[in-house]
């Protein structure tokens, strides 16, 4: 048997110190009525900053597939992405692949999280930010060119 964890509650969740969430505890077990989709990649549930990252990615790829579609459709944008050009004919699969993106992120994250407590929390802040700048480009060519 393990040697108990101080900072472990005994419903399984973790306690908070300073305002803080303690997480020296590399793996926290899911209770059993708590399994999510995720329960296997991530060690712990998601805390509210990875949730908001997350919603923020899922938000950011498919603005990202929106904005590409009416860019590439109206004839004022194209994918600079030759290994994407094929894809954005079709906005589902093109969705479809980006999710899966976010899915390999949170993949990542999981991984990294387990190695050092709260490092998934990066991954996610990282994907968020590099999908900011395709955003923004995608909003420039729309709001600065006009149709053909």
């Amino acid at each position: 048997m393990p040697p108990a964890d101080p900072c472990a509650r005994s419903d399984g969740g973790v306690r908070s110190v300073g305002g803080r969430e303690n997480t020296r505890r590399i793996v926290a077990r899911h209770r059993e009525g708590g399994l999510s989709l995720l329960a296997g990649l991530f060690p712990r549930p998601f805390t509210l900053t990875e949730k908001i990252l997350l919603f923020c990615l899922i938000g950011l790829l498919v603005c990202d597939v929106a904005t590409t579609t009416y860019a590439v459709g109206m004839g004022i944008g194209y994918e600079g992405n030759p290994v994407m050009t094929g894809v954005t004919g079709c906005p589902p699969l093109h969705l479809l692949l980006k999710l899966a993106y976010a899915g390999v992120v949170v993949g990542l994250g999981g991984v990294a999280d387990r190695y050092v407590p709260g490092a998934g929390v990066y991954c996610i802040g990282a994907a968020c930010a590099f999908y900011v700048l395709p955003l923004v480009n995608n909003f420039w060519v729309i709001a600065t060119c006009s149709p053909v």
